[in-house]
C-alpha cells in the first residue's frame, strides 16, 4: 500500500518575497487612508494621483480667491521692498568703502554760530566787571585789578572751550548718523521683505491604523498543518487496513450520512468521515459505489447492501 504524498515545503524566497509585497500594499493603504481632503476659510487641501510620488499620490493646497488676492499683492510689494533694498543696500556699500570723516569744517562752522552768542554775553560781562572793579577803587594795573581779571579769563576760557567741543560733538554725531542712514535704511526694508506664508492652516488628520497581513506566518502554518494532516491521514490508512485486514465491510452510500471528504488513499480512492443513519458516532472508510469503478472485485452484495473487501480495496 503506498504512502499519501507530503505537501510541498513553502519556498523561503517566495515567502519573503510575498510578504514584502504585503507591507508595501499595507503601508500604501495607510497612506491612501490618511490623505483627507481639508477645507477651511483660507482654502483647501487635496489629494491627487501622481505616478512619480512612491504613495501614488501629491498633495495640492489652494488657497480661497480672496487669500489669493492678498497673496499676490503681497509678492509684488515684496519684489518692489526687495528693488529698494537693492537699492539701498548699494548706497550702503558705497559708504562703507568710503573712510569716515568727522568733518572738521562743520565742526568749525557750528562753533562760529555759538561764538556770535557768546562773544557779546563775554563782552558784557567784562565791562560789568571792570565798573565793579573801578568802584571798588581797584585800579587797573594794580595786583588785585590782574587777579580778578586773570579769573574771569580763565572763566572765559573755559566757557569757549566747552562750546567748541559740543560744536565738534555735534559734527560728529552728524557724520556718523549721516554714514548709517543707508544701512538703517536697508534694515527697515529688510524688516518689511519677509517670506510669504500661503499655507492654508489644514489641521493634521489621524493616522489610521492598518495592521500587516502575517503571509509568511500563515503560509508556513498552512504548510505545517497540511503536513500534519497527511501523517495522521497516514497513519489512519495503515491503522484501517491493518485492523480490517480481509474484513467485508458494509460501505453502502444509502445507508450513510453527514459524509464529508477526509483523504485520498494513493489508488486515488476516497475517505470519507460519516455516520451510518439511525446510530450516533462517526466512521472513516470507503464508499462501495467508487470501489466498484476501481476494484469490482472488492465488492459484494449481499441481501441488496453492498459490502467492501478492504484488503483488496486499498491496494
Amino acid at each position: 500500500m503506498g504512502k499519501p504524498s507530503a505537501p510541498k515545503q513553502p519556498d523561503p524566497i517566495a515567502v519573503a518575497g510575498a510578504q514584502t509585497a504585503s507591507n508595501v500594499e499595507t503601508a500604501r493603504e495607510q497612506a491612501r487612508l490618511a490623505m483627507t481632503g481639508q477645507s477651511n476659510a483660507f482654502g483647501t487641501l487635496d489629494y491627487v494621483k501622481d505616478p512619480n510620488s512612491p504613495s501614488g499620490y501629491r498633495a495640492v493646497t489652494k488657497l480661497d480667491p480672496a487669500q489669493q488676492a492678498l497673496l499676490d499683492q503681497q509678492r509684488v510689494l515684496q519684489g518692489t521692498l526687495g528693488d529698494t533694498a537693492g537699492l539701498s543696500l548699494d548706497r550702503f556699500k558705497d559708504t562703507i568703502g568710503t573712510p569716515f570723516d568727522l568733518n572738521a569744517a562743520r565742526g568749525t562752522e557750528i562753533s562760529d554760530i555759538q561764538k556770535t552768542f557768546l562773544d557779546p554775553q563775554w563782552s558784557q560781562q567784562a565791562s560789568t566787571l571792570e565798573n565793579q572793579l573801578i568802584n571798588k577803587g581797584i585800579r587797573p594795573g594794580s595786583k588785585q585789578y590782574q587777579i580778578a581779571m586773570s579769573q574771569f579769563g580763565q572763566q572765559k576760557d573755559n566757557a569757549y572751550n566747552r562750546m567748541f567741543l559740543d560744536a565738534y560733538n555735534v559734527a560728529n554725531n552728524a557724520a556718523l548718523t549721516e554714514r548709517n542712514l543707508p544701512l538703517s535704511d536697508y534694515s527697515t526694508l529688510m524688516g518689511f521683505n519677509q517670506p510669504i506664508s500661503g499655507a492654508p492652516g489644514n489641521v493634521s488628520t489621524p493616522t489610521p491604523g492598518v495592521s500587516t497581513t502575517p503571509v509568511g506566518q500563515y503560509t508556513y502554518d498552512s504548510y505545517n498543518i497540511a503536513n500534519q494532516n497527511r501523517q495522521n491521514q497516514q497513519a489512519g490508512l495503515y491503522g484501517l487496513a491493518g485492523t480490517l485486514g480481509a474484513a467485508t465491510i458494509m460501505s453502502d452510500r444509502r445507508f450513510k450520512e453527514a459524509m464529508v471528504p477526509i483523504g485520498k488513499l494513493p489508488n486515488g480512492l476516497t475517505i470519507w468521515s460519516f455516520r451510518y443513519k439511525g446510530e450516533e458516532g462517526f466512521h472513516q472508510g470507503l464508499m462501495a459505489d467508487e470501489v466498484r469503478e476501481l476494484h469490482p472485485e472488492a465488492v459484494i452484495n449481499m441481501g441488496g447492501v453492498d459490502h467492501v473487501n478492504y484488503e483488496m480495496a486499498v491496494h
